[in-house]
């Protein structure tokens, strides 16, 4: 039971889930306003749900391989049942200690590549309005994207990879807005780069390689965002221009 002079964790879980009656939720929702950092971790759970639904959605449209279900149907199914149900007890009884040091899940990962090809699959080939806020005006741009990101924001320079900056604009993440680069080589390619706050209850990765239909992508997380650097680029470009924004963040 909820009580106004403690609130525990799994308060603000079944808080967050819409689990608690009227007057338990007025208590949780009080003490997060009064305590800032709860309140983070109230909005790490809103993003991790919203994940989650995106994800399992996105799930729903693919179909499942027959080798996974003939697997599946192999196994005895009580064991499952068993370890998942352990699983999820051990995960609730270290989930607040380790909030800040477990590595993010695989979906986590995917969702940051599939937003960051999705961005550059949609303003890249734009002719005409490929940014909102051009290279010239980087300082405003630098600005106008932390302002509303609540985050730091950079322009890598890119050169030694052969890419000119040319602008940037804010897009729309799964829950938060997140902040766009584009850059673009001799050859007329075009290079995005993504920093989303939406991952901020995730913690640090190493870089991770996705092959996409059009492109491809180079994402991780860094503890406090998110990041993808996508475009129709190699491995190894790809690579080579995420250390640079890697290290150009972590100034």
């Amino acid at each position: 039971m909820v009580q106004d002079n403690k609130i525990t964790v799994e308060d603000i879980h079944a808080y967050v889930d819409g689990e608690l009656s009227e007057d338990a939720a007025a208590l949780v929702r009080d003490f997060l306003d009064k305590h800032p950092e709860a309140a983070t971790v109230a909005e790490d759970y809103r993003a991790i749900n919203a994940a989650i639904l995106t994800r399992a959605a996105m799930a729903d449209r693919v179909p499942l391989p027959e080798r996974h279900i003939e697997a599946v149907n192999r196994k005895p199914r009580a064991p499952l049942i068993a370890a998942s149900l352990a699983l999820m007890a051990a995960g609730a009884a270290a989930g607040w200690v380790a909030h800040a040091v477990l590595t993010p899940r695989p979906d986590v990962l995917d969702l940051l590549a599939s937003e960051a090809g999705a961005s550059w699959a949609t303003y890249a080939p734009d002719a005409r309005r490929p940014v909102e806020i051009a290279a010239a005006d980087a300082s405003q741009l630098v600005r106008w994207l932390a302002n509303r990101t609540g985050r730091s924001v950079v322009v890598p320079t890119l050169d030694d990879q052969g890419l000119a900056f040319m602008g940037g604009r804010l897009v729309a993440g799964g829950n938060r807005p997140a902040a766009l680069l584009m850059y673009q080589d001799s050859a007329g390619r075009r290079l995005v780069v993504l920093m989303s706050p939406e991952f901020a209850g995730d913690g640090p990765t190493g870089m991770h390689f996705r092959r996409q239909t059009e492109s491809a992508a180079v994402i991780w997380a860094n503890g406090k965002e998110g990041f993808g650097v996508a475009g129709p680029f190699s491995e190894e470009e790809l690579k080579r221009a995420a250390v640079v924004v890697r290290d150009s963040f972590a100034l």
